[in-house]
């Protein structure tokens, strides 16, 4: 993740093994070196608020803070194992989801988190969770299904179906702009899949 306001980049390893990239005002990199978080760390999870203005990790354990990427804080009195943790910009706080529970938090300085809906993701095993701004909605996947689920308020969830076929063994979604549809890629196979949130069927 990078921090515009100190030309920083970090590179966050599932160790917990961190590159810290700094560029000055330059493009060039005047300095690379490697620091050890203390906690491994969960695929993807590290990010800069610009409002705490401070780099988090989340991971099985608990959560890690720095304002520099040099040196860490560990909080493991946090929710554990957080996912698809990021900055939202919208709402001005970390944003993740606990794989513990299935139920989002959020933090503004990665350390006290609060919990922000009881309802947890109506799922038995979470591949992925993927937000899209444009539309609002969250998309959730998981586990062998036919279906993805989704929404807007992380209390109701509705689910639309992905393939009319044989149930699939989930493992990616993201939502394409570009074309207006969300991309699922299975587990396996060369096949990928895509679909819109408009043909729903009850949960």
């Amino acid at each position: 993740c990078h921090s515009p306001s100190m030309s920083l980049s970090i590179f966050v390893s599932q160790t917990g093994n961190v590159a810290r990239l700094n560029d000055g005002a330059t493009s060039m990199i005047k300095e690379t070196t490697t620091i050890e978080i203390g906690m491994a760390v969960n695929p993807g999870c590290a990010a800069w608020s610009p409002d705490a203005l401070l780099f988090c990790v989340t991971g099985p354990d608990g959560t890690a803070t720095s304002s520099t990427g040099t040196t860490w804080e560990l909080h493991t009195d946090t929710p554990k194992d957080l996912r698809d943790m990021s900055f939202r910009e919208d709402l001005g706080c970390f944003f993740a989801w606990s794989g513990t529970d299935k139920k989002f938090y959020v933090s503004g300085d990665g350390k006290d988190w609060i919990k922000l809906k009881n309802t947890p993701i109506p799922l038995d095993e979470v591949a992925c969770l993927d937000y899209s701004a444009d539309l609002g909605w969250y998309c959730a996947i998981g586990g062998t299904s036919k279906v993805a689920y989704f929404s807007k308020d992380l209390e109701h969830w509705v689910s639309t179906e992905v393939t009319n076929g044989a149930a699939i063994e989930m493992n990616s979604v993201k939502y394409m702009p570009n074309v207006g549809k969300y991309i699922l890629m299975p587990k396996s196979g060369s096949y990928y899949y895509t679909f819109n949130a408009s043909d729903w069927t009850s949960n």
